[in-house]
């Protein structure tokens, strides 16, 4: 699971907090072997942990393991019954390396 921003063309504010830009959360479910299976791409009202419940309560099957890069709001997904994996990346090419995204 991750979070990003559609939009800003316009000019202003850059990044978080741009009045110009539509947040949204992506979640892909993956096969037993790994490969994904679904993306799931949903707008929702700002990067809070009331935002991503609500979202896992309404798309996440209990049980599952939500992996993301460890922004706070996504521990959120344990209001659900699912397991939360913080992977802390610095961003680059090694983040590709690490086995949740083969």
């Amino acid at each position: 699971m991750d979070e990003a921003y559609i939009g800003g063309e316009k000019p202003g504010k850059r990044g978080w907090g741009s009045r110009n830009k539509i947040p949204f959360e992506a979640a892909v479910e993956r096969r037993q072997d790994g490969r994904p299976l679904k993306i799931h791409l949903c707008r929702i009202r700002g990067f809070r942990s009331t935002e991503i419940a609500r979202n896992a309560k309404a798309r996440l099957v209990s049980g599952s393991t939500v992996y993301s890069d460890g922004l706070y709001c996504f521990k959120a997904v344990t209001d659900t019954e699912c397991e939360h994996v913080a992977l802390f990346m610095d961003g680059g090419r090694k983040s590709v390396r690490l086995f949740i995204f083969k």
